[in-house]
C-alpha cells in the first residue's frame, strides 16, 4: 500500500510478527498495539482519552489542560506495566490513550525522547551544536514529532529540559503519548518511521 500504513485484520489480530519494529507501521486499535509494545519490551501506561465532545475523558472534561495526555492511574511511573488492567480498561472504553514511559524498559534498554513541538526545522540548531541525529523510531504528534532513542551504556540520563526553542528532551520519569492514541485535534498519532530506536550518539 503506497504512501500509507497497511490495514490488518483487527478481529483475528494476525499481524506479521516476524516484522519486528516495522509492525508499528500497521494501523490497528489500541488493544492490538498493547500486544505489539509488550512483545517489543516497552513500558506502556494508560492515559485518559478524548471524549466524543472533543474534551478529555477525565472529570474536568472540557476544562482539562492536558486532554488525553495524563495518566489514568496514580503511581504510573513505578513497577511493571499493568497489562491486564489496561486490557480490561480498554474493554470498557476504547477511547483510552496510551503512553510510552521513558527510562528503564522491560527489555533492558534505557529510552529517552526528543519532543519537537513544530516542524522538523526546529532541530537545526540542535544538530548544529551536537551533530546530525541518526534516523530512529519517530512518531507524528499533534503538530510536531517525537524521536525515540536508546542511551549508550555508561551514559547517565539527561535532564528533562528544553534544549532549543520548541525542542525538549524527555528522559527518566517522563512519558510521550504514542499511537494509536487520539490527539485533541481529532487525528490519531502514527509512527512515521517504525524502526528500532537508534543509539543516541
Amino acid at each position: 500500500m503506497s504512501g500509507a500504513a497497511q490495514i490488518i485484520n483487527l478481529d483475528a489480530r494476525q499481524w506479521p510478527r516476524d516484522l519486528g519494529w516495522s509492525v508499528l507501521g500497521y494501523e490497528s486499535d489500541t488493544i492490538d498495539f498493547l500486544t505489539r509494545y509488550r512483545s517489543l519490551g516497552l513500558a506502556i501506561v494508560m492515559l485518559h482519552g478524548i471524549a466524543e465532545h472533543g474534551g478529555c475523558t477525565c472529570r474536568d472534561a472540557r476544562g482539562c489542560d492536558q486532554p488525553g495526555k495524563h495518566p489514568l492511574w496514580k503511581n504510573y511511573l513505578d513497577g511493571e506495566p499493568r497489562w491486564d488492567d489496561m486490557r480490561a480498561e480498554l474493554d470498557k472504553s476504547w477511547r483510552r490513550n496510551i503512553a510510552l514511559r521513558l527510562g528503564d524498559q522491560p527489555n533492558g534498554w534505557r529510552l529517552i525522547a526528543i519532543d519537537v513541538d513544530g516542524p522538523d526545522s526546529l532541530l537545526e540548531p540542535v544538530e548544529r551544536e551536537f551533530g546530525k541525529l541518526p534516523p530512529t523510531l519517530t512518531e507524528r504528534s499533534g503538530r510536531g514529532s517525537h524521536l525515540v532513542y536508546r542511551l549508550p551504556d555508561g551514559v547517565d540520563y539527561p535532564l528533562n529540559k528544553a534544549i532549543a526553542p520548541g525542542v525538549e528532551v524527555k528522559s527518566l520519569r517522563g512519558k510521550i503519548t504514542v499511537p494509536p492514541s487520539m490527539h485533541v485535534n481529532g487525528h490519531r498519532r502514527r509512527w512515521t518511521n517504525p524502526i528500532m530506536p537508534a543509539v543516541l550518539p
